[in-house]
């Protein structure tokens, strides 16, 4: 009996650690031992922002999967899918709580803690951008001049554009997440479920978000400038 409760075990932790790793594999990609720290910290907001709510309702998906199936490991395999696509597409911010007064009834409230946080993450990846696309700026210019002198080869320079492409694809992907965001925000305002405070808080934050958002567009919209001038020798000079 023993035996059979261990590899249950084990049978249940190898499925639930399948759907977790298939979850988190979509935040990995190509990494270079050559990026800034601050482009790391962006690399890693800007990646899909639907893998922590899909890895969190696969925990629970796989919990409540296997305490309800005869077979556990087949219960939490299929629990942790369905968890780990519902988890995957939430990210609201009114949060459903029964009241104390009736069962039947609800009372929402926003989770300021959580939404506070995504406008500072907003705000500090619109300031690294701004950072990262001033660096590449000059990096790009100083590499034209070297190459016009024939101190460096056409090969850096579009090695350095290349880079920095990637970055503004890093920035595009950001300012979607904050778009994704201001999004859901709306939805909450207009529900009709959010008091009159949690709505003017809601409304405040939205409108933090989307100033962040109009500084990263900039910033992206002046890196594009840069790399499409970079590609051209003792261009911008």
């Amino acid at each position: 009996m023993g035996k059979f409760m261990a590899l249950r075990g084990i049978r249940i932790t190898a499925a639930l650690t399948l759907v977790l790793f298939s979850a988190a594999c979509t935040t990995t990609g190509s990494s270079s031992a050559t990026l800034s720290p601050d482009q790391k910290a962006l690399r890693d907001y800007s990646a899909d922002y639907t893998v922590q709510g899909a890895v969190a309702g696969a925990v629970l998906g796989c919990v409540t999967g296997a305490l309800l199936s005869r077979n556990r490991a087949v219960g939490c395999a299929a629990g942790a899918a369905v968890g780990g696509a519902a988890g995957g597409t939430g990210g609201y911010f009114l949060a459903q709580r029964q009241n104390q007064v009736g069962a039947t009834s609800a009372a929402y409230t926003v989770q300021k803690s959580d939404l506070d946080g995504k406008v500072e993450e907003s705000r500090q990846a619109a300031a690294l951008s701004a950072k990262i696309a001033s660096t590449a700026k000059a990096d790009i210019r100083q590499l034209q001049r070297q190459v016009a002198s024939g101190q460096a080869s056409n090969a850096q320079l579009m090695a350095k554009v290349r880079e920095a492409e990637q970055d503004r694809e890093s920035m595009t992907n950001a300012s979607k997440k904050m778009e994704d965001t201001i999004g859901k925000l709306e939805t909450d305002i207009n529900s009709g479920k959010g008091s009159k405070s949690d709505v003017a808080y809601m409304r405040t934050k939205q409108a933090q978000l989307v100033a962040e958002k109009r500084k990263l567009d900039a910033t992206i919209s002046d890196l594009a400038g840069i790399t499409g001038a970079g590609t051209g020798v003792g261009a911008g000079v």
